[in-house]
């Protein structure tokens, strides 16, 4: 009996011992359950959040196509077969040149514009319109009127693209119909380059043709920002300018809205 006594004081000794390393271990396993709940929580906060966002993307996206969609249905470009006095003409297609921002690369684009290519195989080129007028490469004077209203037209497609995707223009554009004009931001003071005729079309020509390559310039930012691969320039500054504008709008148009 002695002995039996012994052994429970012992055990009963062990348990007062155990007691507290036993709460002490409940209690950690209760913190432990109580934070894993909370990471679960903050994991599925987490998934939930995701989801939104990536339906607010998806919206977004499809609310900038329809836009752009309907822009295009305002701004038609159409693709047409080369033919007639209104053809494309080869101007750049023996000059590997891109536009560039830089005064040396719009003396380039002009002296290549301004070469007089009459070739066979400009007639074979497709030509361009938009809202159906085209766009010579070669400014002309019988048609001041055409080339300033189709320019107003791109100008403010351009602009409005780039509104609507959230694209900053490189060249700023201010569009006031066939009065429009483009913004060279690297002057100082910033200089307005005409998109339209003013008081002679001789002298206006270059600086006309300067424009058009800023607009090249503002619209292959919209391409990046449709990841869609920039066209070759394997025409004249005005046909090149609307096949940009149709590539645009072909990719556009095949989206699913």
């Amino acid at each position: 009996k002695e002995e039996r006594s012994a052994q429970l004081e012992l055990i009963t000794s062990h348990r007062r011992e155990l007691k507290p390393r036993a709460e002490l271990v409940l209690k950690m396993w209760k913190e432990m359950k109580r934070k894993r709940e909370a990471l679960e929580k903050l994991a599925a906060m987490r998934t939930t959040l995701q989801k939104r966002r990536l339906t607010a993307e998806t919206r977004m996206y499809l609310r900038q196509l329809r836009m752009l969609s309907i822009l295009y249905s305002v701004y038609p470009v159409v693709k047409r077969a080369g033919a007639g006095p209104h053809a494309a003409t080869a101007a750049l297609a023996s000059s590997s040149h891109t536009p560039s921002s830089n005064a040396s690369g719009f003396k380039s684009m002009k002296s290549a514009l301004s070469s007089n290519s009459n070739s066979s195989t400009s007639r074979s080129r497709p030509v361009y319109a938009i809202r159906g007028i085209t766009l010579p490469d070669l400014p002309k004077d019988s048609m001041a009127k055409e080339i300033s209203v189709a320019l107003g037209y791109c100008a403010h497609l351009i602009l409005l693209a780039a509104k609507y995707l959230g694209v900053i223009l490189r060249y700023k554009i201010v569009h006031l119909g066939s009065k429009s004009y483009v913004v060279d931001g690297v002057h100082d003071p910033p200089q307005q380059v005409p998109l339209h005729f003013k008081d002679s079309a001789t002298t206006s020509r270059g600086v006309i043709q300067k424009g058009v390559a800023m607009l090249i310039i503002d619209t292959r930012q919209l391409l990046s920002a449709c990841s869609i691969k920039h066209p070759d320039e394997t025409y004249g500054a005005g046909t090149f300018l609307l096949h940009q504008l149709y590539v645009l709008q072909s990719q556009i148009v095949t989206q699913p809205k």
